[in-house]
């Protein structure tokens, strides 16, 4: 029953939120020419994902879910709906600067860090090596996501391997990794190329930090991790750029992060998200094998 409604919420509502938001347009940047025919396309997807995952949260999960999870969509959503609606207002590309981006992301990581802990996990771990690696875990899984979705379709395509992984792996943990598959693959239907809407940083930032969560509460973060190895070559493909371009004054990619890279060799879009959407199924396979110590 919340596979169907978490979906029905979220297929119901986008095309409403799609509507509302007609005049509220995603920016496209300058540099990337390829994506010219998506100017004019709602940025606001992100505004029925949080309503559809909120109801579905209340509904269908424990108390002791809902203390986490509800919290973390909504700090998480609102620091990516920030970025989006200045994006918006600017016309610009340049939302929220990094370095303000990247306090609020860990204030945020900070808080559901504590509720995890209060909730009875990791109590035997030191509080110095807790926080440090569960704060670092929720900001790398944020901005992974956030840096992957830059393609119709991408970081959903490449989520839903890793929540599959989570649904069957662990039981406790299926009843949330269903809402948010039911929730992101509906919005899938109306992102696939080309996209009616785009789910912004909102939706890229709910998203990472739900998967974070997810590999806390699971209490194997490191596997759960590795099944989401798409965003971490994401990620470090634009620290890589970054490095060399300070270090080196030289670009090891003709831009970053590594899906623009791909378009700017001539790979189409729906190839990189599609091939991406297999490298996350081994990468799921692969960390299920450790996690059943099959290998």
């Amino acid at each position: 029953m919340s596979l169907l409604i978490s979906f029905l919420l979220c297929f119901i509502s986008m095309p409403l939120v799609i509507k509302a938001s007609k005049r509220f347009t995603s920016p496209i940047k300058s540099e990337l020419g390829e994506h010219a025919k998506k100017a004019g396309t709602p940025a606001f997807g992100s505004i029925a994902i949080v309503f559809s995952l909120i109801i579905s949260i209340a509904l269908f999960l424990s108390k002791e879910q809902r203390d986490i999870f509800l919290p973390a969509i909504i700090i998480f959503f609102l620091i990516g709906f920030i970025d989006d609606f200045l994006k918006v207002k600017r016309t610009s590309s340049d939302g929220l600067k990094s370095i303000s981006k990247l306090i609020l992301q860990s204030l945020g990581a900070i808080v559901i860090s504590y509720l995890i802990r209060e909730q009875g996990y990791y109590i035997n771990f030191n509080s110095y090596i807790y926080y440090p690696f569960s704060i670092f875990l929720i900001i790398f899984f944020v901005n992974g996501v956030n840096i992957t979705d830059g393609l119709d379709s991408l970081a959903v395509k490449s989520a839903i391997p890793p929540l599959v992984m989570l649904t069957l792996c662990f039981s406790s943990l299926k009843a949330v990794s269903l809402i948010v598959i039911s929730v992101y693959v509906a919005f899938l239907f109306y992102n696939c190329p080309k996209a009616s809407i785009f789910m912004g940083d909102g939706g890229s930032h709910i998203l990472g930090a739900t998967l974070a969560t997810l590999a806390l509460l699971s209490q194997r973060p490191i596997i759960v991790t590795i099944s989401c190895g798409v965003f971490a070559l994401e990620l470090l493909s634009s620290f890589i750029q970054i490095f060399s371009i300070r270090l080196f004054k030289k670009k090891v990619f003709s831009i970053a992060p590594l899906h623009h890279a791909l378009e700017k060799k001539g790979m189409n879009e729906e190839k990189i998200c599609d091939r991406a959407a297999c490298l996350s199924f081994f990468f799921s396979i692969f960390s299920a094998t450790l996690l059943k110590g099959l290998l």
